[in-house]
């Protein structure tokens, strides 16, 4: 499971760069469904891509969605491999990059961190 945190950008969301109308849910004021494919950005530092369904909560600013099995997902930070043992956390990774065979995030920079089975990644500005 993967999920993306927006809290540490200056917007504390994300845009809609690319999304299937079709196939939105909107299932509370600030929770939406995307059940097929979208491209959430944040104006420049930060940009992914799902291909599968996730969830995106405005009001938290998180987007979570299941991306696959762990073997599928490389982690990079300026063009090194990262590795994630249990509970571990890496701080201000520059040009991070996960790539996985539903999902792909391309920041800047951010913090990312595992707890059990779940990634998590804060994307954060260059500054």
């Amino acid at each position: 499971r993967l999920i993306v945190l927006s809290d540490s950008l200056p917007s504390r969301n994300f845009n809609f760069c690319g999304f299937d109308p079709q196939n939105t849910l909107q299932v509370t004021p600030t929770v939406q469904l995307q059940t097929r494919w979208w491209r959430p950005c944040s104006g420049g530092p930060t940009y992914a891509e799902f291909n599968v369904p996730s969830v995106y909560d405005s009001a938290a600013g998180t987007l979570s969605a299941v991306i696959g099995e762990e073997s599928e997902v490389n982690l990079t930070s300026d063009g090194q491999p990262v590795t994630l043992g249990a509970d571990t956390r890496r701080m201000n990774l520059m040009k991070f990059k996960l790539i996985a065979p539903k999902a792909t995030v391309d920041a800047v920079r951010a913090d990312v961190w595992r707890e059990g089975n779940t990634i998590f990644v804060r994307a954060k500005t260059s500054g």
